[in-house]
């Protein structure tokens, strides 16, 4: 079975307690790429590293097979933690925004889970097929023009990055907990902007890692505005 259109399918949810995390996804040094990664008795290619944290890695994956174009971005955590909330998380926020016109989302789409013994995978849409975040965009700047990043460039992105916490505020009822960022992905233009040829690449962000989020709409009463919750002790900090 190809693990890549495995981990496509939407609300694909999985429980392997027998099956250890992949080797290649559990190394604390960067992956290879077109390693080969084995969940069971599926396969997939890893494309590219796509970002690492403490404790996971994201990779994109791709299928074996050279005709198929199926990638597909994997969360590998290890242990498990809060992964499983992160995809419980972000289907609501999913479900909340599917009337929403914006396109493509500013937040992955999650589409499925695979809990193992020592950990555990989480499917979802890429923001592009490189990972490129605002903190290398910082790093480009100053390594290629000697200088700070153009102040019209800061201010697009800094009017995405408000235009996406408002919508994801407002109509998700999620506070995110962890803006920062190396959270914030440069999208392609070619995703951003389809048919407009004219704007720059990643012409738009998308945020991830919702593993801190909260969801304001569990924490009320149905009579009250989730955005009227007053949150205490850890949560504040956050």
């Amino acid at each position: 079975t190809d693990l890549a259109i495995l981990l496509s399918t939407e609300g694909k949810i999985i429980d392997l307690p027998n099956q250890a995390m992949p080797r290649a996804l559990k190394r604390k040094k960067a992956t290879i790429q077109g390693e080969q990664v084995m969940v069971g008795s599926s396969s997939g290619l890893i494309r590219t590293e796509l970002g690492r944290g403490s404790y996971a890695v994201v990779v994109l994956l791709s299928s074996h097979d050279k005709g198929n174009d199926e990638v597909i971005a994997v969360k590998a955590q290890s242990p498990i933690d809060c992964l499983a909330w992160e995809y419980v998380v972000m289907r609501r926020l999913h479900t909340r925004l599917e009337s929403s016109k914006h396109h493509p989302s500013p937040f992955p789409s999650p589409l499925s889970f695979v809990s193992l013994d020592d950990g555990a995978l989480l499917g979802m849409t890429a923001a592009s097929n490189n990972g490129r975040n605002l903190v290398d965009l910082v790093n480009l700047y100053r390594s290629a023009e000697g200088g700070q990043v153009p102040e019209l460039i800061a201010l697009h992105y800094t009017a995405r990055m408000l235009h996406h916490i408002e919508m994801l505020h407002w109509k998700g009822n999620i506070l995110h907990c962890d803006v920062k960022p190396d959270n914030w992905v440069m999208m392609d233009s070619k995703h951003a902007f389809e048919g407009c040829k004219d704007y720059i690449n990643a012409s738009d962000l998308m945020l991830v890692d919702f593993g801190r989020a909260v969801d304001l709409r569990s924490a009320t009463s149905n009579e009250m505005n989730p955005l009227d919750v007053v949150l205490t002790g850890q949560a504040t900090t956050d």
